[in-house]
């Protein structure tokens, strides 16, 4: 199974999101828990990507990995 992290948690002004391993994901999103998709990244072969979460409010969001073995899901908090 893939692994990833997502550091800082709570997140401030960005977000890491690392694969460990074998990367197998392609796409990450990030949504609000109404479900909309507030960012959406591509992987681009890389196992890292930063997001800009300035202009999230504080709160709870989700993030969504998505790839060929398909989705993984993990909350993540805005300060």
């Amino acid at each position: 199974e893939d692994m990833f992290k997502i550091y800082p948690n709570p997140i401030k002004e960005e977000a890491i999101i690392e694969i460990e391993g074998v990367n197998s994901f392609d796409t990450v999103l990030i949504m609000n828990n109404a479900g909309q998709i507030l960012e959406k990244r591509s992987f681009n072969d890389a196992t890292k990507v930063v997001i800009n979460t300035s202009n999230l409010s504080p709160g709870i969001y989700f993030v969504q990995l998505e790839g060929k073995k398909g989705v993984r899901n993990t909350k993540i908090v805005k300060q």
